[in-house]
């Protein structure tokens, strides 16, 4: 199910992607003296990353009285694939212990995928967290006691996120948004 959807929502992106694209022409050359292109070789980089987000829900009637939702995460290793105008990174698997057991087990996947031409640049991160724990029993459980009690879970609640962007460059030939963001070009000179 989880990819089917993410199919479907890329699928749709990248057909507005499409529907919106200038008819001059989409990759002229650099200016060697501005970008020196590194994207023309195969690239596979590796990292290690721990991602989180926080759900508050407030109490109309007592702002202060806030209710606050984690879920609990582990370190997660990241794998992105470059070339040309493609960028893929998809997180292989998650590993270590959790930030505390009393706190829950959390289902969690992430996936950014990226179309880098020299005018336009779209870029869709998907992140999905199943089962979340209370991280702040103290202000809600009068009673709760950190050093024996286990944190409230609620193994129902599941975050699914896409963020997206589309930028377009009106100086493509002494300016490099790949230099900038994934180091797949070179920018040799300040493009202005």
């Amino acid at each position: 199910m989880k990819i089917n959807c993410l199919v479907f929502l890329l699928a749709i992106n990248q057909g507005l992607l499409l529907a919106f694209t200038p008819r001059f022409p989409l990759f002229p050359e650099n200016d060697s003296s501005y970008i020196k292109p590194f994207s023309n070789r195969p690239q596979l980089t590796f990292e290690f990353a721990r991602r989180s987000q926080q759900i508050d829900l407030v109490n109309p009637s007592n702002k202060r009285q806030i209710v606050s939702y984690q879920p609990n995460t582990r370190i997660n290793f990241i794998g992105t694939f470059d070339y040309r105008w493609l960028s893929l990174s998809l997180g292989f698997f998650s590993m270590g212990a959790a930030d505390n057991a009393k706190k829950g087990e959390t289902d969690q996947f992430s996936l950014r995928f990226s179309l880098n031409g020299k005018r336009l640049w779209n870029s869709n991160a998907f992140q999905f967290y199943r089962g979340y724990f209370l991280s702040n029993p103290s202000k809600v459980i009068p009673k709760w006691n950190p050093a024996t009690d286990f944190f409230p879970q609620r193994p129902d609640i599941l975050a699914f996120t896409w963020f997206s962007n589309l930028y377009y460059c009106f100086n493509p030939r002494h300016f490099s948004y790949r230099a900038a963001l994934w180091q797949l070009d070179k920018q040799e000179r300040s493009g202005g």
